[in-house]
């Protein structure tokens, strides 16, 4: 049996400073997840994954990646690992990263 498709977004690293981004509906990269494009079917996240993959032709982020995420305003993703890439590492309160903007 087909597992169902779940809503997804495409995050990767942006690659001149590291930073965890999220691919937005207009091909820019934001850091903010709740900005991040929303995928529903499979076809909208083969479309995300071809976008990221020229940004990753491109030399603009690495290791470029589809995650479940809450289909909601808030796009956080679903995973506990996704989750700390969102906020920053667990070890260094002081280096966690409060959501921003675009």
């Amino acid at each position: 049996m087909a597992k169902p498709f779940r809503p997804s977004i495409v995050t990767a690293n942006r690659l001149n400073d590291g930073a965890v981004v999220y691919l937005a509906p207009d091909g820019s990269w934001t850091e903010a997840a709740a900005f991040a494009a929303l995928a529903r079917t499979t076809d909208e996240q083969a479309g995300l994954e071809a976008r990221a993959a020229q940004a990753v032709s491109a030399n603009i982020v690495v290791d470029a990646v589809a995650v479940e995420a809450e289909d909601s305003d808030r796009r956080q993703p679903l995973s506990l690992r996704e989750r700390i890439r969102l906020v920053g590492p667990t070890v260094r309160p002081d280096l966690a990263r409060a959501p921003s903007g675009r």
